[in-house]
C-alpha cells in the first residue's frame, strides 16, 4: 500500500486460533474500508500464524515476534508501523460490529476536543453468547472524575488520534497488565475522552471469575501506575489514599471484589 490509510488497526495475537478468523473478518467487513490491519503475532505456538496467512486482503500486515514479548510490547511494535491518522485497537478474540470504525471516525471529526473514543460493548462468553451489555460513561464530568479510580474505556474498543501517541508516548511496557490504564491517565492530561453510547463491539470473557494470581498481577500493575501518575503526571497527592485502598485489595477475598470489565 502506498496511500496513507485513514485508520491503522493494531491487533496483538498470541495463541488465538479459536477466535482469530472471526475477529479479523469483523475488521475486514467494516463499512469504513480505509484502513490497514497490523497484526502482531507474539510468537504463537498454535495455528494463529497459518490462519493469518490464509487472508489475502492487501490491507493486512503481519509482523511476527521471534520471542513472546507481551501485549504492551506487541502494541508498541504495531504503533511504530502505523501510518493512519487514527489508531484503532482490536483483540484477537473480540468482534467489531460493521459500523464501529465509521461511527468512531465521525465522532472524532465532529468533536476535535476529544482524542480518544470507546464504545459500549456486549460482553460475550466462550461460545459467543451475550452475557450482558457494558455501558461506559459518556459525560465528560463522569469520565474526568473517574479516570484515576476505575476503567472509563473498554481498551480493545478504542479509537484515538495518532498525534497523541506521537506527542505523548505509547504504551509503557513496565506496566504490562495495566498498560492501557497508564496510557489513559497520561493522555487524559492532554485531551478529553469519550464513549459512543451505542453497542459497537463484542468483548469476550473467558471465565466466570478472575483467578487470584491474575487479580494480584493486575492490581500490582495498577498500583505501580497510580504511584507513577501521582509522582510524574502530577495527579493530586490525596489520591495516595486510593493507592492504599488498592494495596488493601490485594489481601481481600476474591468474592468481595467487583471489577469493571471481565478478565481475558
Amino acid at each position: 500500500m502506498t496511500k496513507r490509510p485513514l485508520i491503522s488497526v493494531v491487533m496483538p495475537v498470541h495463541n488465538a486460533e479459536k477466535y482469530l478468523k472471526p475477529a479479523i473478518t469483523s475488521i475486514l467487513t467494516q463499512t469504513c474500508r480505509d484502513f490497514e490491519l497490523i497484526i502482531i503475532d507474539d510468537a504463537s505456538t498454535d495455528r494463529s500464524k497459518e490462519i493469518i496467512k490464509t487472508i489475502t486482503d492487501k490491507r493486512v500486515r503481519l509482523i511476527r515476534n521471534e520471542f513472546q514479548c507481551g501485549v504492551a510490547a506487541s502494541l508498541n511494535t504495531g504503533l511504530k508501523l502505523a501510518r493512519g491518522r487514527f489508531i484503532a485497537r482490536m483483540d484477537a478474540d473480540d468482534i467489531s460490529y460493521p459500523q464501529r470504525f465509521e461511527k468512531q471516525v465521525k465522532f472524532l471529526l465532529e468533536f476535535p476536543n476529544i482524542g480518544i473514543v470507546g464504545t459500549w460493548v456486549n460482553v460475550i462468553g466462550r461460545d459467543g453468547e451475550i452475557i450482558y451489555s457494558k455501558k461506559m460513561p459518556t459525560m465528560q464530568s463522569q469520565i474526568k472524575n473517574n479516570v484515576f479510580y476505575k476503567d472509563v474505556l473498554i481498551h480493545p474498543s478504542v479509537m484515538l488520534r495518532k498525534l497523541l501517541i506521537d506527542k505523548h508516548g505509547s504504551y509503557e511496557e513496565a506496566y504490562n497488565g495495566a498498560e492501557d490504564y497508564d496510557l489513559w491517565l497520561r493522555l487524559a492530561l492532554h485531551t478529553e475522552i469519550g464513549n459512543i453510547s451505542q453497542v459497537l463491539f463484542q468483548y469476550r470473557a473467558h471465565g466466570s471469575s478472575i483467578s487470584m494470581s491474575r487479580r494480584q498481577f493486575v492490581t500490582k500493575a495498577r498500583i505501580k501506575v497510580q504511584i507513577h501518575a501521582i509522582m510524574h503526571y502530577h495527579y493530586p497527592v490525596r489520591m495516595f489514599l486510593y493507592v492504599l485502598r488498592s494495596l488493601a485489595s490485594l489481601y481481600m477475598p476474591l468474592a468481595l471484589l467487583k471489577y469493571n470489565t471481565p478478565d481475558k
